[in-house]
């Protein structure tokens, strides 16, 4: 009997301290406070969508592409006009269908559904991106023209549709513009005169481009380096002015660097 009581007490102060915690806050306009009331979802609803969402997105994935075949068998005569592609040796094509990578095809003959395919061709050959000669300040003051030929390619067709998004590539051709004026600018003169000094600056430049296009796809095969044989002036300490000096490189033509 006494136990009863005790329970009864206890559950009565739990209760009155609740409806303390609850008076206790403030309500503003004078409006009551209610308690929200939390609806727990059963973890059995969960999985049932985890499991079966992907289950039937791949049914319906399945079920349009069957259709999508089936049509093509239907207009046979006139779907091979739009669906079978020809691709040269050089030639790739990225497909994504129905938002999913499926792969590179080619080169050949490949079959595409336009309706559900997404293709990006791209050419693996490898380009040029040329900078015609110009004048530079090197770092000890000496004024040398020289131009700058970078040869690339794309080397992995996937990165570089997934990674980026400049078809006409002005981005590379910016960074490559940076990064020669940058160790070309950071060179003595002597650097520049002779064969085996332009081809570690053009090592270095074909280095640090490649550290950032391998993120691309893209592949920087070679550097090319060409001081003009005038223009060349070294800066005199002594007086302050510039002397015309004669370009060692004049023997030794362009120089390039090749991976």
């Amino acid at each position: 009997m006494s136990k009863n009581l005790v329970l009864r007490h206890s559950a009565s102060d739990t209760k009155t301290k609740t409806m303390t915690t609850f008076s206790s806050v403030p309500c503003s306009n004078s409006q009551t406070l209610v308690s929200k009331k939390e609806v727990a979802i059963h973890p059995i609803e969960g999985t049932f969508v985890e499991i079966f969402g992907p289950v039937f997105s791949y049914l319906i994935s399945k079920s349009v592409l069957v259709l999508s075949y089936l049509m093509l068998f239907f207009t046979i005569p006139v779907s091979i006009w739009f669906c079978f592609k020809n691709l040269l040796q050089w030639e790739r094509i990225v497909v994504y269908r129905l938002g999913k990578l499926q792969g590179v095809k080619g080169p050949g003959s490949i079959l595409t559904i336009p309706w559900l395919d997404e293709c990006t061709k791209l050419d693996l050959r490898t380009k040029l991106i040329g900078y015609p000669s110009k004048q530079f300040l090197t770092r000890d003051q000496a004024i040398v023209e020289a131009g700058c030929n970078i040869s690339y390619r794309i080397c992995d067709p996937v990165m570089y549709v997934n990674n980026i998004q400049d078809p006409e590539l002005v981005g590379l051709t910016n960074l490559a513009a940076a990064v020669s004026l940058k160790h070309i600018e950071s060179s003595d003169l002597a650097d520049l005169k002779t064969k085996e000094n332009i081809l570690f600056v053009g090592q270095r430049i074909q280095q640090e481009l490649s550290v950032v296009t391998s993120a691309w796809g893209i592949e920087i095969s070679s550097v090319e380096i060409s001081p003009s044989s005038q223009f060349i002036y070294e800066h005199d300490a002594a007086n302050g002015s510039f002397v015309h000096s004669r370009n060692s490189s004049q023997s030794c033509g362009t120089t390039k660097h090749r991976r």
